[in-house]
């Protein structure tokens, strides 16, 4: 089932979001662009494997992280 998740940049910096080692049915990464302070982007994706998934920023790895579970 397709999710469609919708990120924001509410910060100061720039940002993108980034399911870290999971490709899309095309082959390429699930991320978004880098995104200026302000900006919003939509992305569409699978994940046809339950579990949990780890995404990060890709400017600031060790600082913004976190998990995505898929039931």
């Amino acid at each position: 089932k397709p999710i469609t998740l919708t990120v924001t940049n509410k910060g100061q910096a720039i940002h993108n979001w980034n399911l870290v080692g999971q490709k899309d049915a095309d082959g390429k990464d699930i991320k978004t662009g880098l995104l200026n302070p302000g900006e919003t982007q939509s992305i569409t994706f699978t994940i046809t494997k339950p579990g949990t998934y780890s995404f990060q920023c890709d400017v600031h790895p060790a600082d913004m992280k976190g998990t995505l579970t898929i039931k």
